[in-house]
């Protein structure tokens, strides 16, 4: 007695393996296509926002030094013990504005320079808090007539820390366009691929499709011979 497997296809079984084996094949290759453009879209979208985050901290750590320097012009312009005791206190919420922003500030690249670069703010927002301190530290009775020697000493140190966060804006910028670049040059290749994966499955298919016709042909060969011998 004949098993299953060894009895020969019928032309209905020939037609059902040759369609499931199509539809299995392109549903693979339907997956692979997608599960590669959705891997192309997150990485997209992480790197977008990173840089996004990075390049909004930087901008409010540059707009809280502007802050902080205004304020330490309107002091020496108001000497007065009331006003001098407001702007400390808001000078020290500028400041600590910028520790909180630098402390949740994530790297854009994760390279060397930049980390040098952040450390150098990092450095440039201490000694800008400390030039705020000794100036708001003189004499408040002379602030009036020596407020533009005093804003002397301070401002250099307001630039430097200013084109500190610009460099870094800058090497991410730059960085940003770097990576766009990349994935402009990855999502050519995945178009490759994925013509690639519809190109072996379209043989493939034609390959099952053959084999299909001509399993089916043979088996309804073999049925007008039977007919023949039965008529």
């Amino acid at each position: 007695m004949k098993t299953w497997f060894a009895r020969p296809l019928t032309i209905r079984a020939a037609l059902l393996a040759g369609f499931g084996l199509t539809l299995g094949l392109w549903l693979f290759a339907g997956y692979q296509v997608t599960l590669r453009i959705r891997e192309a879209q997150r990485d997209a979208v992480a790197v977008s926002a990173r840089y996004l985050q990075a390049q909004d901290l930087l901008a409010t750590v540059r707009s809280q030094v502007l802050v902080a320097s205004v304020l330490v012009r309107d002091a020496l312009l108001d000497p007065d013990a009331a006003s001098v005791a407001n702007h400390r206190n808001e000078i020290e919420r500028a400041y600590d504005s910028i520790d909180d922003e630098l402390s949740r500030y994530v790297p854009f690249l994760r390279s060397p320079a930049e980390r040098e670069r952040v450390d150098r703010l990092r450095s440039e927002v201490e000694e800008l808090r400390s030039a705020s301190e000794d100036v708001l530290g003189t004499d408040r009775t002379r602030w009036s007539s020596e407020a533009r020697l005093l804003l002397k000493r301070f401002m250099p140190r307001r630039e430097a820390a200013i084109r500190v966060s610009e460099e870094v804006q800058v090497l991410n910028r730059s960085a940003f366009i770097d990576q766009q670049q990349a994935m402009t040059e990855r999502q050519s290749g995945m178009q490759r691929q994925v013509l690639s994966i519809f190109g072996v499955a379209l043989v493939i298919s034609v390959a099952v499709g053959w084999l299909v016709f001509y399993h089916t042909a043979g088996l309804e060969l073999r049925l007008t011979e039977q007919r023949a011998r039965e008529e």
